[in-house]
């Protein structure tokens, strides 16, 4: 039996590296991924750096340039390393409380200077929404942004418009109707400029102000835009700023404050004043910074859609009745097509070798599940062909390519006609 006329002629098709057509879509999606997080990282301050954001820091995450600044508009600059302290020196009055590390701060201090002089003024960079609605603060803050927007003032507060164009939209900030639980004081919205970016209210007789990003009071960022005006304009309307320098969580306790406040009616850990009544953080949500999160669900997102894009379901494969009879033919035919497009030549053989042995066990009078060595023994018996050859036709190596493919399918083919012939043979003997 020889092999068909079209199939000696087919040339060996150039073999089709279509392994980019999966890999190009991701690598860019992974390299977006990985640039964003990079530059992500590279922009965020590390708190844990004794100089971000520090009156002394001289690093491009530092502030010595806006203490600088404030120095020589005849601001004196009190640098102090804890809430408690903070508040002993607002009791004078007439001061400016600048709280660059908001989230870090104890959740009790904004309340408790509104219990002090009227005259001073608290000003909170970037403060989360937990700093802000466990503060009690009439305030409701928006959404966090990946990256702090140069936004106009968009209002009339003289100091903004003075300032013009500042980089401070990033968690954007909405003045509430407030009135306090003992409705004594009532809160006065002043001012909300930059989308949201810097809102200032009187509440409780303090002067609140809300600046939405940490970029306008860094030495890397404050000589963009009108950022070096604004931060001076906010912290130089006192003659005294007192600057909570603090780089780690402040701890919970209350007691500390009563010595520094005479007469203050604390709230306690079960009641429902500003500060109490609130558990710790998850450990597990605050051991990795929050870029982490934003990737690992950004990536979650991307999963989800490549595969409502590809029409794939989520789960493993199912069997389904063709809908048509197809002949045998044809399938063969696409079959075909298909490991050919596929430069599967090791599918295609293993398949031809598979359909051989259990179509060569019955002539062979051996069941189809018999061992190798006895399929090898059985044919060299019958054919006379030595049992290393048997072995390389029937269990060999894959073909490397489209010409070896064709000599093993050659093979195949003639062992095949061989033992059907012996077999012919015998029985009309």
């Amino acid at each position: 039996m020889t092999l068909p006329e079209t199939a000696k002629t087919t040339k060996p098709t150039k073999k089709r590296r279509r392994w980019h057509r999966f890999a190009i879509p991701y690598g860019v999606v992974l390299l977006l991924f990985l640039i964003s997080g990079v530059a992500y990282m590279l922009e965020e301050p590390d708190f844990d750096d004794p100089g971000t954001l520090s009156p002394t820091g001289t690093g491009p995450d530092g502030s010595s340039r806006l203490a600088a600044m404030l120095t020589a508009r005849g601001v004196t600059i009190e640098r102090y390393t804890s809430s408690v302290d903070i508040v002993t020196a607002a009791r004078a009055g007439n001061v400016t409380v600048f709280v660059p590390g908001a989230d870090l701060m104890h959740p009790l201090l904004p309340w408790i200077l509104t219990t002090g002089p009227d005259s001073n003024r608290l000003v909170l960079a970037e403060p989360g929404i937990r700093t802000v609605l466990f503060g009690g603060m009439p305030i409701a803050p928006g959404p966090r942004r990946w990256a702090a927007a140069t936004r106009p003032p968009r209002c009339t507060d003289p100091v903004a418009v003075d300032a013009g164009r500042a980089t401070t939209y990033r968690r954007p900030y909405v003045p509430v109707d407030f009135l306090d639980p003992a409705h004594e004081f009532e809160t006065t919205h002043s001012y909300s400029c930059y989308d949201g970016g810097v809102v200032g209210t009187q509440w409780r007789g303090m002067e609140l102000v809300l600046v939405g990003a940490t970029e306008p009071f860094r030495n890397s960022r404050i000589g963009e835009y009108g950022n070096a005006k604004l931060t001076t304009a906010l912290l130089a309307t006192k003659p005294r700023v007192l600057w909570l320098d603090i780089h780690a969580k402040e701890p919970r306790s209350y007691s500390e404050f009563e010595g520094a406040q005479p007469g203050l009616d604390l709230p306690d850990n079960e009641g429902g004043q500003p500060g109490g009544g609130r558990d710790e953080p998850n450990p597990l949500l605050t051991a990795f910074p929050p870029w982490v999160w934003a990737v690992v669900g950004q990536l979650a997102v991307v999963a989800v859609l490549l595969a409502l894009w590809q029409a794939r379901r989520l789960g493993p494969p199912v069997a389904e009745p063709l809908p048509v009879t197809v002949p045998a033919a044809e399938t063969i035919t696409g079959r075909g097509r298909l490991y050919a497009r596929a430069d599967a030549r090791d599918a295609a053989i293993s398949s031809l070798r598979s359909a051989v042995r259990h179509r060569i066990a019955p002539l062979l009078d051996l069941p189809r599940e018999a061992p190798d060595s006895d399929v090898v023994q059985a044919v060299a018996t019958r054919t006379g062909i030595p049992p290393g050859q048997v072995r390389s036709v029937l269990f060999g190596p894959e073909p490397d390519d489209d010409d070896e493919l064709l000599a093993a399918v050659a093979a195949l083919d003639d062992l095949a006609h061989r033992l059907s012939f012996s077999r012919n043979r015998s029985d009309r003997d």
